[in-house]
């Protein structure tokens, strides 16, 4: 509970600082590394607790959750630690860019006009470049905040990739966000 709540706050928090322009990552590689702790001690009891999340300021939830479930996802696929951080953070950080999207688009109640959902999608770009212009983030981390809304059939997007082009952790990043 400590480190979903910790986890929770440090998005947030991340989030809401992106937004104002400055991108402090920090915070990401220790809380990662407490997720993973967490979840080699106890897998369910993290996964059940992201379960609960909260439905108001669903994107920080969302993150925190997502990062759960695909650190929870490469365990069992028996990735080894160093792998373990990089799908944390692509979990963690997969949609910064909507601190880029206006807060009225993203809280709009109601069904998106072409042009507002346009702006949506949008976000995996603007993440992209938010994380290339700070410094540490690994290229897979990168290639998952980019790519993390791509479908093996090729019509996802920004860039219409198929299944051999999607990265493991991008196409990880897409399953849990999707499951999330």
């Amino acid at each position: 509970n400590r480190i979903y709540e910790d986890a929770y706050e440090n998005v947030k928090n991340f989030l809401e600082t992106a937004r104002g322009g400055a991108l402090d990552l920090t915070f990401a590689r220790p809380l990662v590394g407490d997720i993973i702790k967490s979840l080699s001690r106890n897998v369910d009891a993290l996964v059940t607790l992201s379960l609960l999340k909260k439905t108001d300021e669903y994107t920080y939830a969302h993150s925190v959750n997502v990062t759960i479930f695909a650190v929870a996802f490469a365990n069992f696929l028996g990735m080894p630690d160093d792998r373990l951080h990089n799908v944390g953070l692509a979990g963690l950080l997969h949609d910064l860019g909507k601190a880029a999207i206006p807060l009225a688009v993203l809280n709009k109640p109601g069904k998106l006009t072409d042009e507002e959902f346009a702006l949506v999608k949008s976000h995996p770009v603007e993440g992209w470049k938010m994380l290339r212009q700070g410094s540490g983030v690994e290229p897979a981390v990168l290639d998952a905040c980019l790519h993390h809304h791509e479908k093996v059939d090729g019509t996802g997007y920004p860039d219409r990739l198929g299944n051999d082009k999607l990265s493991t952790i991008a196409r990880m990043a897409a399953i849990c966000d999707v499951y999330d």
